[in-house]
């Protein structure tokens, strides 16, 4: 479900569900946590926040925003021989599973994907974006996701690199 301010004013159960978000143990999805209570609905919305909702409780959110990558010859290469080096992108932003919700990760990633995919009809992308949080979530994204290191390190993290895929059409 997609939301905003507008529907959380319109529903305020959903405003309670998003406050009682409890997220995997861990900094990663304690960081989305309080970006989901504190700082997702502001306006203007930096990106697009989806929560995934079962029995009026949160079990996931993510986030897409619009960005950009830089890729090597041989990432472009497998993207059709696209030509500048970077390329414009569709970040997930954030991404983070209710701890009693296991599971639903390849879900929301298919969900992500598929938002990415409408995306294209308005915007311009060749690839879904990641920025890992820390070491273990980068581990997670390559390992469980197939997503590669790009030639761009994550903002803020000069050791680690944005992670990509591409979005399929």
């Amino acid at each position: 479900m997609h939301v905003d301010q507008n529907v959380v004013d319109s529903l305020p159960a959903l405003g309670e569900a998003i406050r009682a978000f409890n997220p995997v143990p861990g900094p990663a999805g304690e960081s989305v946590a309080t970006w989901l209570a504190e700082r997702a609905l502001r306006e203007p919305q930096e990106a697009t926040v989806r929560v995934r909702l079962r029995h009026g409780k949160v079990t996931g959110v993510y986030a897409l925003c619009a960005a950009q990558v830089a890729l090597g010859n041989e990432d472009r290469a497998q993207l059709g021989g696209v030509h500048y080096r970077t390329q414009p992108a569709i970040l997930l932003a954030q991404f983070a599973r209710a701890a009693d919700s296991q599971g639903i990760g390849g879900e929301m990633l298919e969900h992500a994907s598929h938002t990415a995919r409408l995306a294209l009809h308005y915007i311009g992308a060749t690839v879904l974006v990641v920025d890992p949080f820390d070491e273990n979530t980068d581990s997670y994204w390559r390992e469980h996701w197939g997503l590669r290191p790009s030639e761009q390190p994550v903002p803020g993290k000069s050791s680690q690199k944005r992670l990509w895929i591409a979005i399929p059409r």
